[in-house]
């Protein structure tokens, strides 16, 4: 580079970095601008689901206030006995979790119905609920009573009713106490997964009392929200439903960001509403800005920084790094004939930042044409990938990156254009880390190994599976009788294991050859399979044998049942051409743990009750009978058909 060139170069930088400068200014001013109209939005959809929860709430227990108040008024005028009270009580209970007592108060104040034992027939007209109840005597009008602190320890407030008499004369309360912790759980579990950060909520009386707040600690419950310049008294004073404010929610409280709305449905008359806070402090809220304006700060003087440091050097480092790049090209050239000769498809991807660069080999591999797929990312690769195969391959990387493994491999699955999908064997390693350790750039291959997998399958099929009815064969049932029976032990479960043998299989060979032989195991695997759940196991494990595991059973009827629909199902008739051919199985039943408490023992002694059903007669089943019962495991009905 000529120094004259160089001169300009460095005047460009110094230039270029006084905009940045100015740019990155602009930009933290209108950051913070739109953070702030952000989280303004944002308090909006969080506080009206909290606001919707507590108006279902109070929708649902005004309701069944009305249902016990109509059941209190025909209780007092002798229409309706004291036990349907009882019922009606018990019954909303159990349906509104969130409160924890209903109670019918008389005109003094006693309690005479609630599903709390331990007050009935006490005296609480001294409450506010019952005496403000009684001074509006109105039975139209929902009482909301400031909250307080139960003998319980817990803190409640009432809705309450007033009875009246046919007269019109008052006769008594109807009162729901309303436990906050139900609420406080309802919101956090409503809110649970919701992106709503650092918000905090308080429900509030409409006379400024806080009732409860998510998290615990954002109020003082004894303190009162609505006094003169505090936003509750702001926002009741606006006689509006909603107010976005701003402000200290009470004395010593942080700056917050505040949406305050009135819940106070339409179809209830409310003595009082009951307000949702949401809010958010700004000092949190503003804490990533200002980390983000420091670490901007930084990032941008070592910018400046490097950017001196490396025009002062670039004259000495310029041939150096001609020369690199000349050897570099050279070795390119090397690597893509060596690639061209394997025939596999390459790719580069950028860690950091999803840039990804295929060969048109890898293209190729699923149908397409390289610039058919432009322009490629790391999504393209996750795109045409199977679906199963992608956590396996980002544990794999993830290894590989942690330096647990010392390349990446991973056998996956990719969709082709025609729709069938291929297998690939993904190799790969990580060229280049930055800085601070992160892998950077990392380079692999795809190799198409669709015809080994397949004949891997071929021969697992053979290994595992019956090459004539396609059922599991003895091999597979063992692995599935062993894990059955540790699962058994393991949360002590009941399993049962079933042997069936056909009676006079031999005679239908005899007479109508082998052919119609494995025709009529075929229909019979097909009925097996009918007969039992998903998670039972039907095997075949030679000739006319077969075995079901059933590995979870509540008790050994459960065994028997199953085994008489099989009975039942293979006495139908089998239709083989012009052939109908009449069988039945003989079946032998062990149960675990009561007949073995391993693989080995059940077989055996399921093996024994097959040949006891044979000498009954054929076509029934026995189950397993020791001879003397195990002192380990109480006995049980044997059921024989």
């Amino acid at each position: 580079m000529p120094l004259k060139s160089y001169s300009r170069l460095r005047t460009g930088t110094t230039c270029l970095l006084i905009l940045i400068g100015l740019a990155l200014l602009a930009a933290l001013g209108l950051s913070y601008q739109q953070q702030t109209r952000q989280a303004r939005h944002h308090l909006e959809p969080t506080s009206i689901q909290a606001t919707k929860l507590m108006q279902r709430q109070l929708q649902d227990i005004g309701g069944a206030l009305d249902i016990l108040a109509d059941a209190g008024r025909r209780y007092f005028s002798g229409s309706a006995a004291i036990t349907e009270l009882d019922t009606r009580i018990t019954n909303l209970h159990r349906i509104i979790s969130s409160v924890g007592n209903f109670a019918l108060l008389d005109a003094e104040g006693f309690v005479i119905a609630s599903n709390i034992d331990s007050i009935y027939m006490q005296n609480l007209g001294y409450r506010e609920y019952f005496t403000r109840t009684r001074e509006i005597s109105d039975p139209a009008t929902l009482v909301v009573s400031p909250p307080f602190d139960a003998l319980t320890g817990r803190r409640i407030f009432t809705l309450s009713r007033a009875i009246v008499d046919d007269s019109g004369a008052f006769a008594g309360v109807i009162v729901a106490s309303v436990d906050t912790t139900v609420l406080h759980a309802m919101i956090e579990l409503r809110l649970e997964g919701e992106e709503h950060g650092s918000l905090q909520f308080i429900i509030a009386h409409g006379d400024g009392t806080p009732i409860f707040s998510v998290p615990d600690n954002v109020v003082d419950l004894d303190s009162n929200l609505n006094r003169p310049g505090l936003p509750v008294a702001q926002h009741l004073a606006s006689q509006q439903k909603q107010s976005a404010l701003s402000g200290r929610i009470d004395t010593g409280s942080p700056e917050a960001l505040i949406d305050i709305r009135t819940v106070q449905p339409a179809e209830l008359k409310l003595s009082d509403p009951l307000l949702v806070l949401t809010l958010t402090e700004k000092q949190a809220l503003f804490a990533p800005w200002r980390d983000l304006a420091i670490g901007l700060a930084l990032l941008f003087a070592f910018v400046v920084a490097g950017s001196l440091l490396l025009l002062r050097h670039e004259k000495r480092h310029l041939h150096k790094a001609n020369r690199i790049r000349q050897e570099l090209a050279t070795q390119t050239r090397r690597l893509s004939s060596i690639i061209e000769g394997t025939n596999v498809g390459t790719w580069e991807w950028n860690v950091q930042t999803g840039e990804t660069i295929f060969n048109e080999r890898w293209a190729d591999m699923i149908g397409y044409r390289l610039e058919e797929l432009q322009p490629t990312t790391i999504d393209t690769w996750m795109h045409y990938a199977h679906p199963d195969d992608l956590q396996r391959s980002t544990e794999r990387l993830e290894a590989h990156f942690a330096g647990e493994a010392p390349y990446y491999e991973c056998e996956a699955r990719m969709r082709h254009r025609d729709g069938y999908w291929i297998w690939v064997l993904d190799r790969g390693k990580v060229a280049s880390w930055t800085e601070d350790g992160q892998p950077e750039w990392m380079f692999g291959t795809h190799q198409e190994i669709t015809e080994r997998k397949e004949a891997e399958q071929r021969a697992s099929q053979l290994a595992y599976f019956d090459s004539l009815t396609e059922l599991p064969n003895r091999r597979l049932l063992g692995e599935r009788l062993e894990s059955a029976l540790a699962q058994a032990r393991r949360h002590k479960r009941t399993l049962a294991l079933m042997f069936l043998d056909l009676d006079n299989f031999k005679h239908v060979n005899d007479t109508l050859g082998h052919h119609m032989g494995d025709r009529l195991l075929n229909k019979v695997a097909r009925r097996l399979r009918g007969c039992v759940r998903e998670s039972d196991t039907v095997a075949r494990t030679g000739g006319d044998e077969f075995i079901v595991l059933l590995p979870e059973i509540s008790t050994p009827r459960d065994a028997n049942q199953v085994a008489e629909k099989i009975l039942e199902r293979l006495r139908e008739p089998f239709h083989l051409g012009e052939h109908e051919i009449h069988t039945s199985p003989s079946i032998g039943i062990a149960i675990f743990p009561h007949d073995g408490l391993d693989s080995a023992t059940l077989m055996d002694n399921a093996d024994q009750a097959m040949y006891s059903a044979k000498r009954a007669g054929r076509g029934c089943y026995r189950l397993f009978e020791a001879p003397e019962p195990s002192p380990l495991v109480p006995p049980y009905e044997k059921t024989r058909c």
